[in-house]
């Protein structure tokens, strides 16, 4: 629903100026530029960006962010060292673009909230603990991180501050 809401003209270009291509909700350098990345990121730089964008893309991508598609159970599950006589640490890290107008803060916050749930209840089956007595993860208080960068957008791994979400990352992987 961001998309529309950053994008209120993105039904009826799609159906009427671009006839359903695939590229029509980012069709413009305006477009790039407000979807990923932030106010102060410079337009030639997203012209860069563009360059190397495919020309068509599948539309099942976003029509599929329309609707739950990770089991965030199975996703804990999968990661490593829960346990293991505590949790020392965070062993997961979700990272917000302050400027991010499609994941917005509070959308990743709820996300990371989501997380931190299933890795309780992991952590308290491990433990044969009940939800209500359970205790605090040792070392950690559930072992999933949430950082914000500020004044990022949505590609933060290309944006302004990709260094300030580059250090967020190497602190991550050097306490695990």
């Amino acid at each position: 629903m961001n998309w529309f809401k950053m994008d209120p003209w993105f039904v009826p270009r799609y159906y009427i100026r671009d006839l359903w291509h695939p590229r029509s909700p980012l069709s413009s350098t305006p477009l790039v530029h407000q979807a990923f990345f932030c106010p102060l990121y410079p337009v030639s730089e997203v012209r860069k960006f563009e360059s190397r964008m495919p020309e068509y893309e599948s539309m099942l991508w976003p029509l599929q962010m329309m609707t739950r598609f990770v089991d965030v159970g199975n996703v804990v599950r999968s990661v490593v060292g829960w346990g293991k006589g505590g949790v020392q640490g965070k062993r997961m890290l979700i990272i917000a673009g302050e400027k991010d107008v499609l994941m917005g803060v509070d959308l990743m916050r709820k996300m990371a909230a989501e997380y931190r749930k299933a890795a309780m209840k992991g952590w308290v089956a491990l433990v044969g603990e009940t939800e209500t007595t359970a205790r605090a993860i040792p070392g950690d208080e559930d072992g999933v991180g949430f950082e914000v960068v500020m004044g990022s957008g949505h590609h933060l791994q290309n944006d302004l501050y990709w260094e300030d979400c580059a250090e967020k990352v190497l602190a991550f992987v050097e306490q695990l």
